[in-house]
């Protein structure tokens, strides 16, 4: 707002909540699990967009309407990048983005799928379950680590096999990736033609 210049700094609501999710986004960076470093940006920034959805809503900022609806809206850019290239490999080839918007989506997909036993589960119990998996194993193994946390967690052996095979493949067609992600982990979404929406769910956060 500042590099803006003063006349600018009333800003309106949306430029009010992109400073509030960038803001919040930084902070969960400070408070998350690390995995890896290049090797797992897709859990480090995915999640932290995640968690900034999350405290927005927590604080009444957004509504839980909202946050799925902001995770809708990355799925067009989350498809393009994905045509390029894999979600592992996105950092290396250029598609920084894909980190935000499919890695995002990737871990409310993770989310979806340790509640698929009934018990919802919130991002911090997922957080608190990849602190207990061994430094290095963190460090030289992020997408195991993060796989044996879902199991530890209760999500089904196919949720978590199309969750590792999503971020390690390049999909010839990432919007039918998607779409079976989803339905392996139970994500709720509609399809209407090339859109999809992903619905609105109330987990305890």
């Amino acid at each position: 707002a500042k590099a803006r210049g003063p006349q600018t700094l009333k800003a309106d609501r949306q430029d009010i909540q992109k400073m509030r999710r960038f803001f919040a986004h930084e902070m969960a960076h400070i408070w998350q699990t690390s995995l890896g470093s290049d090797n797992a940006r897709w859990f480090n920034e995915g999640e932290a967009e995640m968690l900034a959805l999350y405290a927005l809503e927590h604080h009444g900022h957004i509504t839980h309407v909202e946050v799925s609806q902001n995770l809708s809206a990355r799925v067009p850019q989350c498809v393009e990048s994905l045509r390029r290239t894999s979600l592992l490999e996105a950092h290396r080839r250029g598609e920084p983005q894909a980190n935000y918007t499919a890695g995002a989506l990737v871990i409310a997909s993770a989310l979806s799928s340790i509640s698929a036993d009934g018990t919802q589960e919130d991002i911090t119990a997922l957080d608190r379950a990849l602190q207990t998996r061994p430094v290095a194993e963190r460090r030289n193994q992020p997408l195991e680590a993060f796989q044996s946390t879902l199991k530890q967690l209760g999500a089904t052996p196919k949720a978590v096999d199309a969750i590792g095979t999503f971020i390690r493949v390049h999909h010839d067609d990432p919007f039918v990736a998607l779409r079976l992600l989803f339905d392996s982990t139970g994500l709720p979404y509609s399809v209407d033609g090339t859109t999809l929406t992903i619905k609105p769910v109330r987990n305890a956060r």
